[in-house]
């Protein structure tokens, strides 16, 4: 295996645990995928294996909505041109060689090369077929009471035309892409409230800071945190919690955690209370400018 190989490797491992960390596995994701099936190879082979994951990842990442990848040689022989800027996606291939030892018995060696594609989103003048699939958008309708509940705890939110949901603590912003984007309206607002209970933490807000890097056990605490506050305001404003995908994924995590210390849910759940009459708070603020 290549040092290269390994080090892209490792880096998709961490990206995808990164991701279950901040609550949902990339095969779990809240947000539907924009273009169905597996992802394919410019000559229609789908990938298989942990590439399937990797293209995922990246099509999760940078809102790519075409199925179809390929290498820039590729591209250039079916007449397409990589847009200016574009950045490559990483794809491994494994294989085994036959080696022979001195006594000339026969063994096996396998080994893992890496080599970059880009999506069809990402490539101009390729043939009709590679046509990038519009958005798949659901008819999931907005709650006006709802809206109007978050639009008055003063964040912004903004979509960047990814599949990502995150709260940005250096810009104080939450990332949300478009409700017709998400498997229901149910689990659209369940996340949009997961993130909110994150807002909530910011130094200037309540202050609950639990960890602010991949890896740090008290990252999972603020999950539950985030988790438990979601469940608690949706059930507060009338709407019947939802599992986000972020729950399995994390279950065995926040079961450790217990495990270690049975206070760690008295005290997530208190910190979630807390991020919910926060922003109930916030309302009544509005309500007296106005």
């Amino acid at each position: 295996m290549t040092n290269k190989a390994n080090e892209n490797y490792d880096a998709l491992v961490a990206d995808i645990m990164r991701m279950m960390e901040q609550g949902t596995a990339p095969w779990r994701h809240p947000v539907i995928k924009q273009a169905g099936g597996l992802p394919v190879r410019h000559n229609g082979e789908p990938y298989s294996g942990i590439n399937v994951l990797s293209l995922w990842m990246s099509s999760i990442q940078n809102g790519f909505s075409g199925r179809h990848w390929m290498t820039y040689k590729q591209a250039a022989e079916l007449g397409g041109q990589v847009k200016r800027g574009s950045k490559s996606t990483v794809v491994f291939y494994f294989n085994t060689v036959k080696r022979e030892n001195d006594a000339g018995e026969e063994y096996v060696i396998p080994f893992m090369k890496c080599y970059n594609v880009f999506n069809t989103a990402q490539i101009d003048g390729l043939p009709d077929r590679y046509t990038v699939a519009p958005d798949t958008l659901l008819d999931n309708p907005p709650s006006a009471p709802l809206d109007a509940f978050f639009a008055a705890t003063g964040s912004i939110i903004e979509d960047n035309q990814s599949a990502s949901c995150h709260y940005n603590p250096t810009r104080d912003i939450i990332n949300m892409p478009n409700i017709r984007r998400f498997r229901s309206s149910q689990v659209y607002y369940a996340t949009l409230a997961h993130e909110h209970v994150h807002w909530t933490g910011a130094k200037h807000r309540l202050d609950r800071t639990f960890g602010k890097k991949f890896g740090d056990p008290r990252y999972a605490f603020e999950e539950l945190v985030a988790e438990l506050g979601s469940a608690f305001l949706m059930s507060d404003l009338g709407v019947m919690p939802c599992d986000t995908a972020s729950h399995a994924s994390y279950l065995e995590n926040w079961l450790q955690a217990l495990r270690d210390d049975r206070s760690q849910l008295r005290k997530a759940a208190s910190h979630a209370s807390k991020a919910v009459a926060y922003m109930h708070s916030q309302q009544e603020q509005q309500a007296l400018a106005a």
